[in-house]
């Protein structure tokens, strides 16, 4: 009778795989996370040859290793798909395979973020807000060719798209935009400067009219810094406005070559070009060229005319404007050198005389001498230094007591002038002061306390009294709660409508001062001279007051991109029907 071989008939198991050994048909080994059955009568040792070997089991360990990633199958074998990003949502694209998507809904409706805070008050007539798709959007009272729509007819309700063009790359995200009064600028994300708004003495930097957003990078002329067809043309890298609602202004921006440049009304020097000529163009200040090329010069310090070769070879890294009409500049470089310039009819410059300075000097007097400067703000009629040892100084007159440093004795007025800069307070984290009439100034020290001087009338200082404060005063936070802390302060107000909020880590607003539309979002409008919390019930990642006077709102933004907004209603500023105030946040309807 004859034998029949039959050979193997089921597979042999063999553990993993050896690259020492021969494996027959049947023969079943882990290789990585799967697992493969030998197709060929012999394997090659020491070569896993895919001819030899197929797939038995896929496993996925070697498919996805990352905490969060998802596996699926592409229709021919299992693949990974990476954990996607905050607030993204898994959806399922043309090819019918999953996917991550930043857009499950019209990113046009999410705010991104409001106008940035620089330390002083946004003393601007509209409301607007940056997209999470990079377009802007603005409403309220438009008067000054600041919706962007090619008028001016007032009080607009429903936010406006401000009309930029098509292929038009969005808002940058970071500190580049930013409004006044008079004049409305961002940067792109391309580094490209836009304007519109009132043309009064050239603010826009183009010399003529800017009812629409222009883009100062395409207006060609043999004056433009920033054409693009220039050989070295210049790109944004921040803005510079004043502070306050004075007409006569001008506009300043950084260009990332790190040199200053300006345009508009120049009666006291403000543009930083050694004269007093208004100007239609952004011009660039031969002064900060100088320092910036690393071209030793001739410069006037301490009313001193010295040269000073060991400051050249640094750029601007900070660059701020102070009141509106009676603008100073301030602008600290790598090295940490304060340079200063503009008007100085209330000793702002610092520099101990009250002589207008249309030259830039660097600044190295009084408590601030030899030390490396780290930011500094011009508020109206006086300036705030801060040095790298968290120190804060000032200069300039002394209004209701700004200054902090106990020389105001009286209950209105300047009771005196500091005119080299004089340490304040120490210790310091956090800095807001208000833009205009009527001044006070806030602190966050690095303890996370709250401090505050100046005026005080609507209670603002938060100190639980509406007496005004010569001297720091700590603020009154018995509502916060334990684990508490502030994240951000800010403030706004003129003409005694003061008022103070900060940003916790718990995703509350806590507010005080003035309250007479609702702005503090507390269910009512009466005043509160110490810090209570606003009543919403979502997370709140970000706040601000915008708005001028009593025309003030609070507006507040939430994890999931809803903006709210409380205060006063007049020129539709709450984005609602009518112009009544409310005292609760509501969400503005984009």
């Amino acid at each position: 009778m004859a034998n029949v071989v039959l050979g193997k008939v089921a597979i042999s198991w063999k553990g993993e795989w050896s690259t020492s050994l021969t494996y027959t048909k049947q023969d079943v080994v882990r290789n990585g996370a799967s697992a493969y059955i030998c197709v060929a009568d012999a394997s090659t040792p020491g070569t896993f040859d895919t001819d030899e070997w197929e797939l038995f089991a896929q496993g996925t360990s070697d498919i996805a290793s990352t905490a969060g990633d998802i596996i699926y199958h592409d229709g021919t074998e299992l693949v990974s798909l990476p954990i996607g990003t905050q607030n993204q949502t898994l959806t399922v694209n043309l090819n019918g395979v999953p996917e991550w998507t930043s857009n499950p809904s019209r990113s046009s409706v999410r705010v991104r973020n409001f106008p940035m805070w620089t330390g002083v008050g946004l003393n601007s007539y509209e409301q607007w807000a940056i997209m999470d798709n990079g377009d802007m959007r603005a409403w309220g009272h438009g008067g000054h060719y600041g919706l962007g729509q090619g008028n001016n007819s007032n009080a607009r309700a429903v936010p406006n798209i401000i009309p930029f063009p098509q292929g038009f790359p969005g808002v940058k995200a970071d500190n580049a935009q930013r409004a006044y009064a008079y004049g409305f600028s961002i940067i792109d994300e391309n580094d490209d400067l836009w304007t519109w708004g009132r043309i009064e003495y050239g603010v826009t930097g183009m010399n003529g009219d800017a009812w629409v957003p222009h883009n100062i990078m395409k207006v060609n002329d043999g004056a433009n810094p920033f054409y693009e067809g220039n050989v070295d043309p210049v790109k944004a890298a921040y803005l510079a406005l004043p502070c306050g609602s004075e007409s006569y202004v001008c506009m300043g921006v950084l260009g990332t070559d790190g040199k200053v440049y300006m345009t508009g009304y120049n009666g006291y020097g403000q543009l930083a070009r050694g004269s007093t000529s208004d100007s239609g163009w952004f011009v660039r200040s031969d002064y900060f060229n100088n320092i910036v090329d690393g071209t030793p010069a001739v410069f006037a310090e301490d009313g001193v005319t010295i040269v000073t070769p060991e400051i050249v070879g640094t750029p601007i890294t900070k660059f701020k404007l102070g009141r509106c009409r009676y603008t100073h500049g301030l602008a600290v470089d790598t090295s940490g050198r304060l340079h200063m310039w503009g008007y100085n009819g209330d000793y702002q410059l610092g520099n101990g005389n009250s002589t207008n300075q249309p030259t830039p000097f660097h600044l190295n007097q009084g408590s601030i001498t030899g030390r490396r400067i780290v930011d500094a703000w011009g508020a109206w009629c006086c300036t705030y230094i801060l040095d790298e040892d968290q120190n804060l100084h000032f200069c300039g007159s002394d209004h209701y007591g700004r200054s902090g440093l106990g020389i105001h004795t009286g209950s209105s007025g300047n009771n005196g002038s500091t005119r080299n800069p004089v340490l304040t307070i120490d210790d310091v984290e956090l800095v807001a002061f208000d833009t205009y009439d009527y001044p006070a100034a806030y602190v966050m020290k690095t303890d996370k306390t709250l401090w505050a001087t100046g005026y005080n009338s609507p209670g603002n200082l938060g100190i639980n009294s509406t007496s005004h404060s010569s001297s720091w005063a700590q603020m009154d936070m018995s509502n916060f709660m334990s684990d508490e802390i502030p994240t951000k302060i800010f403030c706004n107000g003129s003409n005694g409508h003061n008022v103070f909020g900060c940003v916790t880590n718990k995703g509350r607003v806590m507010v005080c001062g003035y309250n007479g539309y609702g702005q503090l979002g507390i269910g009512h409008s009466s005043s509160r001279s110490k810090l209570e919390p606003v009543i919403c019930r979502e997370f709140i990642v970000d706040a601000i007051f915008q708005g001028h006077e009593r025309y003030m709102n609070l507006n507040v933004l939430l994890e999931d991109g809803q903006m709210l907004s409380t205060g006063c209603g007049d020129n539709h500023a709450l984005a609602s029907e009518d112009g009544e105030e409310y005292w609760t946040l509501s969400p503005i309807r984009f």
